[in-house]
Protein backbone atom coordinates (compact mmCIF):
# COMPACT_ATOMS: atom_id res chain seq x y z
CA UNK A 1 0.00 0.00 0.00
CA UNK A 2 2.64 2.24 0.88
CA UNK A 3 6.60 2.28 -0.73
CA UNK A 4 7.87 4.24 1.64
CA UNK A 5 8.00 5.84 5.43
CA UNK A 6 7.51 9.27 3.91
CA UNK A 7 4.51 7.95 2.05
CA UNK A 8 2.70 7.67 4.94
CA UNK A 9 2.76 10.96 6.02
CA UNK A 10 -0.09 12.40 3.43
CA UNK A 11 -3.57 13.32 4.68
CA UNK A 12 -5.46 10.50 4.90
CA UNK A 13 -8.90 11.81 5.89
CA UNK A 14 -8.86 13.57 2.46
CA UNK A 15 -8.94 10.54 0.66
CA UNK A 16 -10.37 7.78 3.13
CA UNK A 17 -14.05 9.82 2.97
CA UNK A 18 -14.58 8.29 6.59
CA UNK A 19 -15.47 10.81 8.86
CA UNK A 20 -17.57 11.00 12.60
CA UNK A 21 -20.75 12.07 10.78
CA UNK A 22 -20.74 9.00 8.31
CA UNK A 23 -19.77 6.72 11.12
CA UNK A 24 -22.47 3.65 11.74
CA UNK A 25 -22.37 2.56 14.98
CA UNK A 26 -25.20 3.78 17.65
CA UNK A 27 -24.94 1.69 19.93
CA UNK A 28 -21.49 2.76 20.50
CA UNK A 29 -22.47 6.60 20.13
CA UNK A 30 -21.17 7.26 23.68
CA UNK A 31 -17.75 6.03 23.36
CA UNK A 32 -17.38 7.85 20.22
CA UNK A 33 -18.28 10.99 21.86
CA UNK A 34 -15.20 9.85 24.36
CA UNK A 35 -12.89 9.91 21.50
CA UNK A 36 -14.12 12.97 19.81
CA UNK A 37 -13.21 14.76 23.72
CA UNK A 38 -10.07 12.77 23.87
CA UNK A 39 -8.83 14.46 20.61
CA UNK A 40 -9.54 17.84 21.75
CA UNK A 41 -7.85 17.45 25.10
CA UNK A 42 -4.75 18.00 22.96
CA UNK A 43 -2.21 14.81 24.19
CA UNK A 44 -2.04 11.33 25.79
CA UNK A 45 -3.07 8.02 23.92
CA UNK A 46 -6.12 6.34 23.98
CA UNK A 47 -6.69 2.68 22.37
CA UNK A 48 -10.15 1.72 20.52
CA UNK A 49 -10.83 -2.01 21.42
CA UNK A 50 -13.76 -4.30 19.94
CA UNK A 51 -14.51 -7.38 17.33
CA UNK A 52 -14.19 -6.98 13.77
CA UNK A 53 -16.84 -4.75 12.39
CA UNK A 54 -17.38 -2.37 15.33
CA UNK A 55 -15.22 0.60 13.44
CA UNK A 56 -12.24 0.70 14.69
CA UNK A 57 -10.67 1.68 11.47
CA UNK A 58 -13.54 4.30 10.62
CA UNK A 59 -12.86 6.17 13.39
CA UNK A 60 -8.97 6.15 13.52
CA UNK A 61 -10.10 7.64 9.38
CA UNK A 62 -12.54 9.86 11.25
CA UNK A 63 -9.98 11.46 13.30
CA UNK A 64 -7.25 11.90 11.02
CA UNK A 65 -9.79 13.37 8.70
CA UNK A 66 -10.45 15.69 11.74
CA UNK A 67 -7.13 16.95 11.48
CA UNK A 68 -7.02 17.47 7.78
CA UNK A 69 -9.95 19.71 8.00
CA UNK A 70 -8.66 21.65 10.30
CA UNK A 71 -5.09 21.69 8.20
CA UNK A 72 -3.32 20.06 11.01
CA UNK A 73 -0.58 16.79 10.38
CA UNK A 74 -2.28 13.42 10.92
CA UNK A 75 -1.08 10.29 9.65
CA UNK A 76 -2.65 6.52 9.66
CA UNK A 77 -0.52 3.48 9.75
CA UNK A 78 -2.14 0.23 8.62
CA UNK A 79 0.11 -2.19 11.10
CA UNK A 80 -1.06 -4.98 9.74
CA UNK A 81 -0.32 -3.93 6.24
CA UNK A 82 3.04 -2.76 6.94
CA UNK A 83 3.98 -5.81 9.11
CA UNK A 84 5.91 -7.68 6.51
CA UNK A 85 7.90 -3.74 5.99
CA UNK A 86 9.37 -3.71 8.86
CA UNK A 87 9.37 -1.51 12.23
CA UNK A 88 10.92 1.13 10.30
CA UNK A 89 7.91 2.27 8.59
CA UNK A 90 7.12 4.08 11.98
CA UNK A 91 10.50 6.71 12.10
CA UNK A 92 9.40 10.08 11.73
CA UNK A 93 5.64 9.53 12.64
CA UNK A 94 5.72 11.39 15.52
CA UNK A 95 6.02 15.17 14.82
CA UNK A 96 2.51 14.96 13.45
CA UNK A 97 -0.26 16.30 15.50
CA UNK A 98 -1.89 13.05 15.42
CA UNK A 99 -0.43 9.84 15.00
CA UNK A 100 -3.32 7.05 14.11
CA UNK A 101 -2.01 3.36 14.20
CA UNK A 102 -4.76 0.23 13.05
CA UNK A 103 -4.56 -3.11 14.27
CA UNK A 104 -1.54 -2.87 16.33
CA UNK A 105 -2.48 -6.81 17.53
CA UNK A 106 -1.00 -7.48 14.15
CA UNK A 107 2.98 -7.26 15.61
CA UNK A 108 2.26 -8.38 19.29
CA UNK A 109 5.20 -10.35 20.11
CA UNK A 110 7.81 -9.35 17.59
CA UNK A 111 10.20 -7.77 19.75
CA UNK A 112 11.44 -5.14 17.14
CA UNK A 113 7.78 -3.77 16.28
CA UNK A 114 6.81 -3.52 19.99
CA UNK A 115 10.55 -2.12 20.66
CA UNK A 116 9.19 0.62 17.77
CA UNK A 117 5.83 0.91 19.10
CA UNK A 118 7.55 1.91 22.36
CA UNK A 119 9.88 4.11 20.78
CA UNK A 120 7.23 6.11 18.85
CA UNK A 121 5.07 6.23 21.71
CA UNK A 122 7.84 8.70 23.72
CA UNK A 123 8.07 10.60 20.42
CA UNK A 124 4.42 11.49 21.26
CA UNK A 125 5.25 11.99 24.61
CA UNK A 126 7.56 14.56 24.07
CA UNK A 127 5.86 16.55 20.72
CA UNK A 128 2.35 16.70 23.16
CA UNK A 129 0.87 14.24 19.75
CA UNK A 130 -2.30 12.14 20.17
CA UNK A 131 -1.68 9.08 19.81
CA UNK A 132 -4.68 6.63 18.98
CA UNK A 133 -4.55 2.77 18.35
CA UNK A 134 -7.09 0.14 16.90
CA UNK A 135 -7.02 -3.19 19.15
CA UNK A 136 -8.51 -6.41 18.50
CA UNK A 137 -10.57 -7.93 21.21
CA UNK A 138 -8.24 -10.44 23.35
CA UNK A 139 -5.23 -9.62 22.41
CA UNK A 140 -3.45 -7.45 24.98
CA UNK A 141 -1.90 -11.02 26.44
CA UNK A 142 0.21 -11.01 23.19
CA UNK A 143 2.25 -8.24 23.96
CA UNK A 144 5.44 -9.02 25.97
CA UNK A 145 7.26 -5.80 26.17
CA UNK A 146 6.85 -4.66 29.66
CA UNK A 147 7.41 -1.04 28.95
CA UNK A 148 4.96 -1.07 26.11
CA UNK A 149 2.39 -3.14 27.88
CA UNK A 150 1.94 -0.81 31.06
CA UNK A 151 1.76 1.79 28.42
CA UNK A 152 -1.10 -0.04 26.95
CA UNK A 153 -2.57 -0.60 30.22
CA UNK A 154 -2.73 2.97 31.08
CA UNK A 155 -4.24 4.64 28.13
CA UNK A 156 -7.48 5.69 27.94
CA UNK A 157 -9.77 2.36 27.08
CA UNK A 158 -12.90 3.15 24.52
CA UNK A 159 -14.80 -0.26 23.76
CA UNK A 160 -16.54 -0.74 21.02
CA UNK A 161 -19.77 -2.83 20.71
CA UNK A 162 -21.06 -4.92 17.71
CA UNK A 163 -23.33 -3.67 15.81
CA UNK A 164 -26.84 -5.50 15.87
CA UNK A 165 -28.46 -6.64 12.99
CA UNK A 166 -31.08 -3.53 13.17
CA UNK A 167 -27.80 -1.71 12.81
CA UNK A 168 -26.12 -3.61 10.13
CA UNK A 169 -29.32 -3.16 7.96
CA UNK A 170 -28.96 0.50 8.63
CA UNK A 171 -25.20 0.45 7.77
CA UNK A 172 -25.81 -1.96 4.32
CA UNK A 173 -28.68 0.35 3.32
CA UNK A 174 -26.29 3.49 4.21
CA UNK A 175 -23.49 2.01 2.06
CA UNK A 176 -25.71 1.09 -0.71
CA UNK A 177 -26.94 4.87 -0.56
CA UNK A 178 -23.60 6.56 -0.70
CA UNK A 179 -23.26 4.81 -4.25
CA UNK A 180 -26.73 5.79 -5.07
CA UNK A 181 -28.05 2.13 -4.80
CA UNK A 182 -31.72 1.10 -3.51
CA UNK A 183 -31.57 -2.20 -2.02
CA UNK A 184 -34.69 -4.33 -1.24
CA UNK A 185 -35.17 -5.73 2.35
CA UNK A 186 -35.16 -8.93 1.01
CA UNK A 187 -31.74 -8.02 -0.65
CA UNK A 188 -30.39 -6.94 2.56
CA UNK A 189 -31.07 -9.49 4.65
CA UNK A 190 -30.14 -12.13 2.03
CA UNK A 191 -26.67 -10.84 1.78
CA UNK A 192 -26.57 -10.26 6.05
CA UNK A 193 -26.91 -14.07 6.21
CA UNK A 194 -24.14 -15.16 3.62
CA UNK A 195 -21.52 -12.30 3.75
CA UNK A 196 -18.49 -11.35 6.19
CA UNK A 197 -20.38 -8.82 8.48
CA UNK A 198 -17.68 -6.13 9.52
CA UNK A 199 -18.09 -2.41 8.12
CA UNK A 200 -14.68 -2.80 5.10
CA UNK A 201 -16.57 -6.24 4.12
CA UNK A 202 -19.81 -5.00 3.66
CA UNK A 203 -18.45 -1.79 1.74
CA UNK A 204 -16.40 -3.66 -0.18
CA UNK A 205 -18.99 -6.04 -1.02
CA UNK A 206 -21.42 -2.96 -1.92
CA UNK A 207 -18.86 -1.69 -4.41
CA UNK A 208 -17.93 -5.06 -5.81
CA UNK A 209 -22.25 -5.18 -6.89
CA UNK A 210 -22.72 -1.33 -7.86
CA UNK A 211 -20.15 -2.73 -10.60
CA UNK A 212 -21.41 -5.77 -11.64
CA UNK A 213 -25.32 -4.26 -11.78
CA UNK A 214 -23.74 -1.76 -13.89
CA UNK A 215 -21.77 -3.92 -16.16
CA UNK A 216 -24.78 -6.39 -16.23
CA UNK A 217 -27.36 -3.85 -16.66
CA UNK A 218 -29.13 -5.74 -13.91
CA UNK A 219 -31.27 -4.77 -10.77
CA UNK A 220 -30.17 -5.86 -7.73
CA UNK A 221 -32.32 -8.20 -6.96
CA UNK A 222 -32.17 -11.84 -5.26
CA UNK A 223 -31.38 -13.91 -8.05
CA UNK A 224 -28.74 -11.45 -9.64
CA UNK A 225 -26.98 -10.75 -6.25
CA UNK A 226 -26.97 -15.08 -5.49
CA UNK A 227 -25.86 -16.02 -8.74
CA UNK A 228 -23.15 -13.04 -8.67
CA UNK A 229 -22.03 -14.65 -5.13
CA UNK A 230 -22.44 -18.26 -6.41
CA UNK A 231 -19.53 -17.20 -9.62
CA UNK A 232 -16.53 -16.34 -10.38
CA UNK A 233 -16.06 -12.59 -9.27
CA UNK A 234 -13.08 -9.71 -9.17
CA UNK A 235 -13.33 -7.87 -6.17
CA UNK A 236 -12.24 -4.36 -4.71
CA UNK A 237 -8.81 -3.76 -3.13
Amino acid sequence: MFSSPAQLSFEFGQLSGAAFENYIGGVSADEVTRLQAFLSDGAGSALLTGAPGTGKTHLLLAACTQEWRAERGAVFAPLAELEARGPRVLRGLGDRELVALDDIHAVAGERLWEEALFDIWNRCDERRTRLVMALGAGFMSDFTLPDLVSRLVGSERIRLRALPDIYLVEAVNELAHRRGLSLTAGVVHYLLRRVSRDMHSLDSLIADLDRASLAHQRHLTIPFVRDWLAGPRVTSS
